[in-house]
C-alpha cells in the first residue's frame, strides 16, 4: 500500500512537471511569432514610405518636365513655376562665369599671338638687313679667294671653258665659282677658326624624382627625345651657325609626374653676325625656365604651361 502511494505520487509530480514544461514553451514559441509579427509590419510600413517618396519625386520630376499638370491646382503650378525659375537662374550664372573666363582665356592668347608677330617681324627685318650687308661684303672676299685658290690651279679647268666661251657662259661659271669658293671660305671658318655653339639644358628642380624631358629641332634636324634626370650632367647641343639662311632651334620640355607641365619655344636664333663658342644654357626650375649666356647670371624668361 504504501508503494503505491509512493508511485502515485511521483507520477503526480512527473505529470505536472511535464504540463509546466509544455505551457513555458508554448509561451517562448509564441514570443518569437509575435517578435516576427512585428518586424514584418515595420518592413512593410518602410516599404510603403520608400515607394509613396519615389513616386512623389517621379511626379515632381514629370511636373518639372511639363508633363503630367492637368492634376495641379494654381498653387502647385506656382510651386513648380518658382522652382523652375531658380533653376533656371543658377544654370545662367555658371554659363555666364564659364564664359567670362573664356573670353579672359582668349585674350591672354591674343596678347601672346601679337607679341610672336611682333617678334617674327623683328626677325624678319633682322633678316633682310644681314642679307643687304651680306651680299655687299661677299664680293671682295669671295674675290680674294678666287685669286688664291686660282695660284693653286683650284680652277683651271673652268677658267679655260671661260676663255672659249660665250659672254653668258661667263656669268654661269663664274656664279659657279662664287659658290664654290664661299663653301670653301666659310667651311674653313667653321672648322678651324670658329668653335661650334653650345645649346645646353640644366635640371634643377628641387625634387631628385622630377626629370626634365627635351626634345629639339632644327628644321629637318630632329635629335629626338631626351631625359635629364636630377643630378645628371647638362644635356647639350654642339652646332655651327649658317649664315646664309638663318641658324634657329626650336625645342619642347615637359617635366612632372605626368610630365603636366610644358614649353614649346625656340631655344636659339642666329643673329645678324657670326657667333663663334658660346654657351646658351636653359634652367628648368619649379617656377619656371631660366636663361644664362656664357655663364652670366641666370634671368627668368618663360613660365611653365600646365595640361
Amino acid at each position: 500500500m504504501k508503494l503505491q502511494n509512493e508511485l502515485d505520487g511521483y507520477f503526480r509530480d512527473s505529470i505536472r512537471a511535464t504540463i509546466e514544461r509544455y505551457k513555458n514553451s508554448s509561451s517562448g514559441n509564441a514570443i518569437t511569432h509575435s517578435v516576427q509579427e512585428i518586424n514584418a509590419a515595420y518592413y512593410q510600413q518602410e516599404s510603403a514610405k520608400l515607394r509613396q517618396q519615389i513616386q512623389t519625386i517621379q511626379n515632381s520630376n514629370r511636373n518639372l518636365m511639363g508633363d503630367s499638370l492637368s492634376a495641379l491646382n494654381v498653387k502647385e503650378l506656382k510651386q513648380v513655376e518658382n522652382r523652375l525659375e531658380k533653376a533656371i537662374s543658377r544654370i545662367r550664372s555658371k554659363k555666364h562665369e564659364l564664359l567670362l573666363a573664356e573670353i579672359e582665356s582668349l585674350h591672354k592668347r591674343e596678347i601672346k599671338l601679337d607679341n610672336e608677330s611682333i617678334y617674327l617681324r623683328t626677325k624678319i627685318a633682322e633678316v633682310e638687313r644681314f642679307q643687304q650687308h651680306h651680299h655687299q661684303m661677299v664680293s671682295g672676299t669671295e674675290m680674294t679667294a678666287i685669286e688664291a685658290l686660282a695660284s693653286r690651279n683650284y680652277f683651271a679647268h673652268n677658267i679655260m671653258t671661260i676663255g672659249s666661251g660665250s659672254g653668258a657662259g661667263h656669268g654661269c661659271e663664274l656664279a659657279t665659282w662664287k659658290g664654290r669658293v664661299t663653301d670653301v671660305i666659310f667651311s674653313g671658318l667653321s672648322e678651324a677658326s670658329c668653335p661650334k655653339q653650345v645649346l645646353a639644358f640644366q635640371n634643377s628642380f628641387a625634387s631628385s624624382h622630377d626629370t626634365l624631358q627635351v626634345h629639339c629641332k632644327s628644321g629637318d634636324d630632329d635629335l629626338g627625345v631626351h631625359f635629364v634626370k636630377f643630378g645628371d650632367p647638362v644635356y647639350s647641343i654642339r652646332f655651327g651657325d649658317n649664315i646664309f639662311k638663318g641658324t634657329y632651334w626650336d625645342c619642347f620640355i615637359q617635366h612632372g609626374p605626368k610630365m603636366e607641365y610644358f614649353l614649346n619655344f625656340r631655344a636659339y636664333t642666329s643673329g645678324p653676325s657670326r657667333r663663334c663658342g658660346q654657351l646658351h644654357t636653359w634652367i628648368a626650375k619649379e617656377d619656371g625656365i631660366y636663361f644664362s649666356e656664357n655663364g652670366k647670371p641666370e634671368e627668368k624668361t618663360f613660365d611653365w604651361t600646365k595640361v
